[in-house]
C-alpha cells in the first residue's frame, strides 16, 4: 500500500548538519531577479540538491524577506549565500578559481541540457532575469551557455522552475558518478 510519510517521519538534516554534509560543487549568482518569490524557491531547490553557495547581485531581493522567507521555507538559513556589488568583478575572480560559468539561457552556441556532460567541475550558475534573461555582459563571461528544451508555445521557463531542472540535472549527473 503507498501512503504518504508524515513530516516526522521524512529523514531530514538539521540545519547544523546540512552546514557540514558534502555539498554539490554548485554555486548560483542571482543577478537582478525581480521577485522575492523566486528567490525563495531558488533557496528551496538549493537546499533539495545540497547548492554550495549562492551569491545576490543587483535588485535581487533578500531572503530574509517576508515574502523569500514564505516560498523559501527555512532553506534561507540552510544554504549560505551572500550578497555581492560588483558581478563582473566577481565572475573574473571565480574563473581564475577554475570555476566553470555556466549561463542558463537561450542563446546561439548553447548546449541542451540533456546533451551536456558535466564532470563534476565546481560551476557557477548563472539564472536569467524573469524578462530579460541573462545580460549580454555577463553571458559573455560565461563559459558554456545551457539551453532546456521546450517543446510548446512559450520559449521560456520561470527563473526558479528553470534553476530547479538544472539542479536536478546536476544532482542526478553527480548520484551517478558516486559523488554523494
Amino acid at each position: 500500500m503507498i501512503r504518504q510519510l508524515l513530516p516526522e517521519e521524512i529523514p531530514r538534516l538539521s540545519i547544523e548538519a546540512f552546514k557540514k554534509a558534502k555539498k554539490l560543487p554548485v554555486s548560483i549568482l542571482l543577478h537582478d531577479i525581480r521577485s522575492v518569490l523566486n528567490v525563495g524557491a531558488i533557496f528551496r531547490s538549493a537546499d533539495a540538491f545540497r547548492v554550495q553557495h549562492i551569491y545576490l547581485s543587483g535588485i535581487t531581493g533578500s531572503p530574509n524577506h517576508p515574502h523569500c522567507r514564505k516560498t523559501a521555507l527555512g532553506a534561507e538559513l540552510s544554504v549560505d549565500w551572500s550578497r555581492i556589488n560588483n558581478p563582473l568583478q566577481f565572475l573574473k575572480e571565480q574563473k581564475n578559481k577554475n570555476i566553470c560559468i555556466v549561463a542558463l539561457e537561450i542563446a546561439q552556441g548553447a548546449f541542451m541540457l540533456h546533451q551536456w556532460q558535466w564532470n563534476l567541475q565546481p560551476l557557477l550558475l548563472i539564472p536569467g532575469n524573469e524578462v530579460y534573461g541573462v545580460p549580454d555582459w555577463l553571458l559573455n563571461e560565461a563559459d558554456i551557455c545551457l539551453e532546456i528544451p521546450q517543446m510548446g508555445t512559450k520559449h521560456s521557463l520561470n527563473v526558479a522552475v528553470s534553476v530547479g531542472i538544472v539542479l536536478y540535472k546536476l544532482f542526478e549527473r553527480a548520484l551517478s558518478l558516486h559523488y554523494f
